[in-house]
């Protein structure tokens, strides 16, 4: 997630006040950080098929009484494989982009949207709870509405972009509403290894 979002980070903050909206620079850049990170993701999922699951402790970000948000990460199998299949396929695109796009005037703001979109994915991806989840799924919309109207002078794009916005917000409202009903019946059920040890303990139906 570090390097996508580094590489967001430099062509919104570095490149394009510097080098314009148009440098071929950020192409380079966004390709080199998320094929580095594909690296580390067939790293990953190679050292979960030998040693098992890695569940990093977590760490509260922000307090408010009783209630906080901490921050973790969970490597199994499964988000091991997705992280391998994000990263391979942001990749693809990346890299296709740099031919489709080498002639756009936003050819910089593009490639800073498709790290934030990476960065959201894999956040969302490797989550270890579900406020982290949902924080990331949060991102990935936001992200997602700005890649659809990427070209907002087009009527058609900025109402494909609105249409998308509105419509996930239902789920998200779903998805909001499951996690304070988790949360009400036990704290701890946020925390998505112990979600998983209940199921297998019959405790969650």
């Amino acid at each position: 997630m570090g390097l996508p979002l580094l590489s967001f980070l430099i062509n919104g903050v570095l490149i394009r006040p510097t080098l314009g909206t148009s440098s071929p620079i950020s192409g380079f850049i966004t390709v080199g950080s998320i094929t580095l990170a594909f690296i580390f993701s067939l790293a990953s999922l190679f050292h979960v098929i030998v040693n098992g699951e890695v569940v990093f402790p977590q760490r509260t970000w922000l307090s408010f009484g009783y209630f906080q948000v901490e921050f973790g990460v969970l490597l199994d199998q499964l988000t091991s494989i997705m992280l391998v299949v994000v990263t391979g396929v942001s990749l693809i695109v990346q890299v296709y982009g740099m031919a489709y796009m080498k002639s756009d005037s936003s050819y910089v703001r593009y490639y800073a949207y498709m790290s934030l979109f990476t960065a959201s994915m894999i956040g969302l991806v490797i989550s270890r709870n579900l406020i982290q989840l949902f924080i990331f799924w949060e991102l990935v919309g936001v992200s997602s509405y700005l890649l659809i109207g990427f070209w907002m002078n087009r009527p058609s794009a900025a109402e494909a972009a609105k249409k998308a916005f509105i419509m996930t917000r239902f789920g998200d409202f779903g998805f909001l509403l499951g996690i304070i009903y988790l949360a009400s019946q036990n704290p701890s059920w946020l925390d998505i290894p112990t979600i998983y040890h209940a199921i297998e303990g019959g405790n969650v139906s």
